[in-house]
């Protein structure tokens, strides 16, 4: 049978595929000298063109949202030496669990 394949739509866009169904909503490539499977009707692999744009475009609103958070919390980030970020923080949490739980040694 031939699906239409989302789960490298990002980075690769949508590309249709002969497949053979594994059950359980998994299918393997049909042409591929090696085993590719797909895993989830309607998440890595769909029947219908209509349905892959549709996840393509869902996937790339997530991506832009995810992005946007990531450009906030970069915009926010201060590098004053008088106030510690987050990181430098979390940094020396880790340092005092290792200290204290490797015998004295930092890890």
């Amino acid at each position: 049978m031939q699906v239409w394949i989302t789960k490298y739509a990002l980075s690769q866009g949508i590309f249709k595929s002969d497949v053979e169904d594994e059950g359980k909503g998994t299918v393997k490539e049909v042409a591929c000298p090696f085993s590719l499977y797909y895993h989830g009707e309607g998440k890595e692999w769909h029947r219908t063109k209509e349905s892959a744009i549709a996840k393509a475009e869902e996937m790339r609103r997530e991506k832009i949202a995810d992005l946007k958070k990531q450009i906030e919390k970069l915009e926010g980030m201060e590098f004053d030496d008088e106030k510690p970020n987050p990181s430098k923080k979390e940094k020396a949490h880790k340092k005092i669990y290792y200290e204290d739980f490797a015998g004295g040694r930092y890890i």
